[in-house]
């Protein structure tokens, strides 16, 4: 009997002092969060975000800049880079530094250090946009090829009287947020590969080869990743420089009237 007091007794402790512990973590402040993409023999690419928290007797900077040398000085092959530090690219914070290709084995990897190190290549001939067989009008800006994506500006799709998504851009986040008649959600984020699909409760996470950017002034986004997330077919025809983006069969998309909608984006 007395030895199982002791136990009961000495498991008692041990779970007060587990909750302790448990507290004093859950009790810091976070103070910062990362991002560091990773790249995988089979050629996959993903992303994760992590939380930077407080640490007694350390500047909040000191602990960010502990937190990246750890990454950058780990041992884990399948580290990429770093790229965000508070959601902002790591190249325009004060921590440029720890960014670039960390891991040696993508020295040789064409994916990866040549990817990183060179400037996306671009064309600017002329590429033609068909909407359910209309021709997209983009009367400042037009479509450009990126690393072999076309990148197109965002309302000329967005708010075609065929897609009939409204549109919201935030320039504190530099985010551009655009939902269709049934509810769905598109968020895409500037200079971001990953882009956030929302249908009702569900929430997807999605990967664009090719990153949101600004050019002579307009948002370009990847044509495929914005018409795909919205449900329709993309079809490259490449003798012709032409894209042709058509509603999937038997999908009834919700619209209005083509003159109802044009009063909503006068408004």
């Amino acid at each position: 009997m007395k030895k199982i007091t002791i136990l009961l007794l000495l498991a008692f402790i041990l779970t007060m002092l587990g909750t302790v512990v448990a507290w004093g973590a859950s009790t810091r402040d976070k103070i910062a969060d990362y991002t560091v993409q990773y790249r995988y023999l089979n050629g996959i690419s993903s992303a994760l975000t992590y939380d930077i928290y407080e640490e007694p007797g350390r500047s909040n900077d000191e602990v960010i800049e502990s937190t990246l040398k750890k990454v950058r000085a780990s041992n884990n092959k399948d580290i990429f880079r770093i790229t965000h530090v508070n959601d902002k690219e790591i190249s325009r914070t004060k921590w440029a530094k720890y960014g670039g290709v960390i891991n040696s084995r993508f020295k040789n990897d064409p994916a990866g250090v040549k990817a990183a190190s060179k400037p996306p290549t671009t064309s600017t001939k002329e590429v033609r946009v068909f909407i359910n067989g209309k021709q997209v009008t983009f009367p400042d800006q037009k479509p450009i090829i990126i690393q072999g994506r076309t990148m197109v500006p965002m309302r000329a799709v967005f708010e075609h009287p065929d897609v009939q998504a409204q549109v919201v851009w935030n320039e504190k986040n530099r985010t551009v947020t655009a939902t269709d008649r049934s509810d769905k959600t598109i968020v895409f984020k500037i200079g971001d590969n990953y882009y956030t699909v929302k249908t009702g409760s569900k929430e997807e996470k999605k990967y664009s080869d090719v990153a949101p950017r600004i050019q002579s002034g307009r948002t370009l986004l990847p044509l495929r990743a914005l018409s795909e997330s919205l449900d329709f077919e993309v079809n490259w025809i490449d003798n012709e420089r032409k894209v042709d983006i058509k509603e999937k069969p038997g999908n009834k998309r919700k619209l209005l009237p083509a003159e109802e909608w044009e009063k909503i984006l006068k408004k």
